[in-house]
C-alpha cells in the first residue's frame, strides 16, 4: 500500500513540473522530466519488490 502512495505523491509532483514546462513550451523539459521520474518510478518499485522478497515470510505472518 505504501509503494502505491509513492508512486501518487510521484505522479502529483510530476504534474505540477510538467504543466509549468507544457505551459511556457519548454516540451524538452517536459520529456526530461518525464524521464528522471519514469527512472526513479523504477527505482522506488525495485526498492517495494525486493523488500516484499526480503520479508515475505514476515509479511505473511502478520497477515495471517
Amino acid at each position: 500500500m505504501k509503494d502505491v502512495i509513492a508512486k501518487v505523491r510521484m505522479s502529483q509532483q510530476l504534474q505540477l513540473v510538467v504543466d509549468v514546462n507544457y505551459g511556457v513550451k519548454n516540451y524538452i523539459r517536459v520529456k526530461e522530466m518525464i524521464n528522471i521520474f519514469s527512472q526513479g518510478d523504477l527505482v522506488l518499485v525495485g526498492v517495494f519488490l525486493m523488500m516484499t522478497i526480503i520479508f515475505s515470510i514476515q509479511i505473511l505472518e502478520f497477515l495471517v
